[in-house]
């Protein structure tokens, strides 16, 4: 069997767990009548419950919650939400939904993008059902746009075989990494044919029809959360 190469990418970056506000069905259902995405990668799923350094202040239980804001600034389209009364975290950012942003555009800059930009107040708030409490990790982002192909980003002609994301043993970057979001950028650079198309993926063999990951965790994670559930790959095989 040959020996992994690993690379800087497929050493998984220490993952960060913060808590959430997890929009339910209802409100993100209503909320997306009411303000349609503007950019292509959909989030629209939770609101931060603290900044990243401020998470033990978190308050158990319950919470209450309302959209009061609307801002769209370069290439990320947020809502500003009041929270337990509050607009501010403990950072002094607004707390906010990431809605929708362009491939390459960080959410985790959208509070200080909020700030910069500014805001729409909307005429009435929008009472959101925050009941549940604050989750203790990031939701899955399931609600990307579905109308990509492999072929539009990656040189599928070098691949040993396009695999599926379900057969791939991996532990991925937090969606929102930076890694992650530098991934959907070089994603987004090769489908408008302003970098080269991305080389396959590196994996190997298992041994149960499931393969280990030698390089590509933050392009593994992009595609995700792009909608798509096949990658091409190079295959490393147990000799």
């Amino acid at each position: 069997m040959n020996k992994p190469i690993l690379d800087k990418e497929s050493i998984p970056p220490p993952v960060v767990m913060y808590r959430a506000y997890l929009l339910t069905e209802t409100d993100r259902e209503n909320l997306m009548r009411i303000f349609p995405t503007t950019h292509p990668r959909v989030i629209a799923d939770h609101i931060s419950a603290e900044s990243l350094s401020h998470m033990h202040l978190v308050k158990e239980g319950a919470a209450t919650g309302e959209v009061i804001g609307l801002s769209d600034s370069e290439g990320m389209q947020s809502l500003v939400i009041k929270v337990n009364d509050r607009i501010l975290t403990s950072a002094g950012t607004p707390f906010h939904i990431s809605w929708s942003a362009e491939f390459g555009v960080s959410t985790s800059m959208a509070g200080e993008m909020i700030l910069k930009g500014g805001y729409t107040i909307l005429p009435s708030p929008i009472k959101l059902d925050l009941t549940a409490g604050a989750s203790y990790s990031a939701p899955l982002r399931n609600s990307e746009r579905k109308d990509y192909k492999l072929s539009d980003y990656f040189k599928i002609e070098k691949a040993d075989a396009i695999i599926q994301l379900g057969d791939i043993i991996t532990s991925t970057p937090e969606l929102g990494h930076p890694s992650v979001e530098k991934a959907l950028g070089y994603m987004k650079k090769a489908a408008d044919g302003k970098m080269e198309k991305r080389s396959p993926v590196s994996l190997q063999e298992n041994g149960d029809g499931k393969y280990l990951v030698i390089d590509g965790y933050a392009t593994i994670a992009a595609l995700k959360i792009m909608g798509l559930t096949e990658i091409p790959a190079n295959i490393d095989s147990i000799t």
